[in-house]
């Protein structure tokens, strides 16, 4: 279950054939994240880690709602930011139109998390409600079991978007806004 040196596949964390043992927190997360069709046999392997890791958590900086700053944030809010920004990177969906190429600036920040000591990192699926862990070196952890798995049911959730309608958008963030301009002696949005 484990890659084979040099023989490795581009991933969102490491560079073609240099491997990287990609695990999950849960068998339901590491299934989803193989993508498999109805009836489709799995094996899951169970593994255990064999020596002190330092991991670093992406997906503690979740963030759904964007913020517009009328003025610039202190550094701490910066900071949050490019870490919001960094968990999105690592846990964005892949999907069979992405080129190998799209995964080169996470490749590139997981191998300066690894050059700075870390020997993996941990990010949110994008395929279920779990965390993902990527390991360095793909002998940190050993299976100790295997267990098949088919899949009987696949679920998707949707809801029709309707189309943007940018006038009310922009009159809903307007109405947000201005009270703040105001304040600061300004009048009104500039035009898009």
């Amino acid at each position: 279950m484990k890659p084979v040196q040099f023989e490795a596949p581009e991933g969102r964390v490491n560079a073609k054939g240099l491997p990287c043992l990609y695990l999950a927190t849960t068998k339901e997360t590491a299934i989803a994240e193989v993508r498999p069709w109805l009836d489709s046999n799995i094996s899951v392997g169970q593994f255990e880690v064999v020596k002190n890791l330092r991991l670093i958590d992406c997906s503690v900086h979740p963030s759904e709602v964007k913020i517009i700053y009328l003025e610039e944030p202190d550094d701490q809010t910066k900071e949050e930011m490019v870490w919001e920004n960094i968990d999105e990177a690592f846990s964005e969906p892949v999907t069979p139109n992405d080129k190998t190429s799209d995964y080169v600036p996470t490749q590139i920040i997981a191998e300066l998390f690894k050059h700075n000591g870390y020997d993996g990192v941990i990010y949110r699926s994008a395929q279920s409600d779990g965390l993902n862990v990527a390991l360095f070196d793909i002998d940190a952890a050993t299976m100790v079991k295997s267990f098949l798995y088919r899949v009987e049911t696949i679920t998707y959730s949707f809801e029709q978007q309707e189309p943007m309608d940018y006038d009310a958008f922009r009159k809903n963030i307007s109405d947000q806004i201005e009270p703040q301009l105001k304040a600061r002696g300004l009048e009104e949005l500039p035009p898009i």
